[in-house]
């Protein structure tokens, strides 16, 4: 009989890489952060359709938690405004309340053994909007998403930079929420801050948000 575990948030390691300034005092000058960009990869194992098995949500958030506004991105399943198995999408939240949804189309149901899904989260802010977006997305089951404009979600913000922005806040918010057996391991690969559309620094420190160490 196949079985998909509940799952919470996993302890998060870290892997040593190369790490260029970021902007909490190492190394941007004092520029205003106005976007950030999050490097994760997904490894699957022996994902069940039947059940939709695995299901990944990904969060990002520029403040240190998710009591204002951020982001979540579900893959493998779709919970606004009701739940609907498989698919992508993007989602964007001021505390515990759904603001907007978008789904690029495609709602097809993992099913490929040590499938690989890598992505880019990504928030930015201009003209007192901020825009949460999901770009260079590729897997097998989706193919290539996240093209254009196709998964972002802009909300109006009174702020004018993402210098409260915590890297931590992603990990301790991102969780695998059912079937963590079925997931090999889910990794942030890399961090990119910009200011006005400049890369001020690169954290390529590898953060483990999830790994199954199970039989």
């Amino acid at each position: 009989m196949q079985i998909a575990l509940v799952c919470g948030a996993a302890g998060v390691i870290s892997l040593a890489g190369h790490v260029t300034a970021g902007p909490f005092g190492t190394g941007t000058g004092g520029a205003n952060i106005t976007r950030v960009e999050e490097d994760w990869q997904i490894t699957t194992g022996t994902p069940d359709p039947n059940l939709n098995a695995p299901q990944v949500t990904m969060t990002m958030s520029p403040y240190s938690g998710v009591a204002g506004y951020h982001a979540v991105f579900e893959i493998n399943s779709q919970t606004q405004p009701n739940y609907s198995a498989g698919g992508l999408q993007l989602q964007s939240w001021y505390g515990s309340n759904c603001w907007g949804s978008v789904s690029p189309g495609n709602p097809a149901v993992m099913q490929t053994q040590n499938e690989v899904v890598s992505f880019t989260m990504s928030m930015e802010v201009g003209s007192n909007n901020l825009t949460f977006g999901v770009s260079n997305g590729s897997s097998q089951t989706w193919g290539s998403f996240g093209t254009g404009q196709s998964l972002t979600q802009t909300v109006s913000f009174d702020g004018n930079n993402l210098n409260f922005y915590d890297p931590t806040s992603s990990l301790s918010n991102s969780y695998v929420g059912f079937g963590c057996n079925r997931v090999q391991q889910v990794v942030r690969t890399a961090v990119r801050y910009y200011s006005n559309g400049v890369l001020q620094s690169t954290d390529t420190t590898q953060q483990i948000l999830w790994q199954y160490s199970g039989e």
